[in-house]
């Protein structure tokens, strides 16, 4: 996880609980932790995708399920441009890199996702968890060509 501009914090403790939050991220999504990921989430997340699609938590599950199954040395890194904190929640805005190989038409291919996005966090028991996932950019590249945005 890499850090940005982090003035917009309120204090130093909610500052450093939210880069903890994105080093669990990083390290669950590294490791293919899918039950690491989904205990980020609060229980009513949801994504809404850079085209406009809303997905709830049980589909964003699935999506990321099938993700693991198919994708190995998965990589992840999250940088954090801004937060801003009110009380119990938080609005990150987050540029991230997630990388992986995966079997392609009996080849081994690298798959690197480049996203930014506005993230909704909010404390729950004590706790900093993803609420609302707004993507604005989501690029896809295979072996470094870009097949969609």
């Amino acid at each position: 996880m890499a850090i940005g501009s982090l003035r917009q914090t309120t204090s130093r403790a909610d500052e450093g609980a939210i880069r903890a939050f994105y080093a669990r991220l990083d390290k669950a999504t590294s490791s293919g932790n899918l039950d690491g990921m989904i205990a980020l989430m609060s229980p009513d997340y949801v994504m809404v995708t850079a085209d406009g699609r809303r997905e709830p938590r049980a589909e964003v599950i699935k999506g990321l399920r099938h993700f693991f199954q198919v994708n190995k040395d998965v990589s992840a890194l999250h940088k954090l441009r801004s937060i801003k904190i009110k009380a119990t929640q938080a609005v990150v805005e987050v540029s991230g890199i997630v990388e992986s190989r995966f079997d392609m038409q009996s080849k081994h291919s690298k798959l690197r996702t480049e996203f930014d996005a506005t993230n909704k966090l909010e404390m729950i028991h004590g706790t900093w968890m993803l609420r609302f996932d707004v993507e604005h950019k989501h690029n896809y590249f295979v072996d470094g060509k870009l097949v969609s945005k």
